[in-house]
């Protein structure tokens, strides 16, 4: 959904919503843990990132990215990655200053 000419308001409702296959008003809570693939070789390309799709919930799913894109629309950015509290967001941090991100 564009919203770039919307008021805040609107903005802060509608940005990042797109519509979805049941007709939804606003974007549903996925409470599932495991995505089903439409064969093996899908599956294997959404693993390699070669095709777009859900893993595993706490890697992303559909409700995470309607949020990631719904902020990055509010702040005017490009994109967003939502992460949990403890090392997830402290590891992305971090992992900006080094080439390599240390496994400690």
């Amino acid at each position: 959904m564009q919203t770039k000419k919307l008021g805040i308001n609107t903005r802060m409702i509608h940005a990042g919503q797109e519509p979805d296959a049941t007709g939804s008003v606003t974007t549903p809570i996925y409470q599932t843990s495991t995505f089903a693939f439409k064969s093996a070789q899908s599956g294997a390309a959404i693993f390699a990132g070669d095709e777009d799709g859900y893993i595993y919930t706490r890697i992303g799913n559909p409700t995470i990215r309607a949020l990631e894109e719904n902020v990055a629309a509010l702040e005017d950015g490009c994109g967003g990655i939502a992460v949990s509290s403890g090392w997830p967001p402290l590891r992305r941090s971090i992992s900006r200053c080094w080439r390599r991100v240390p496994t400690w």
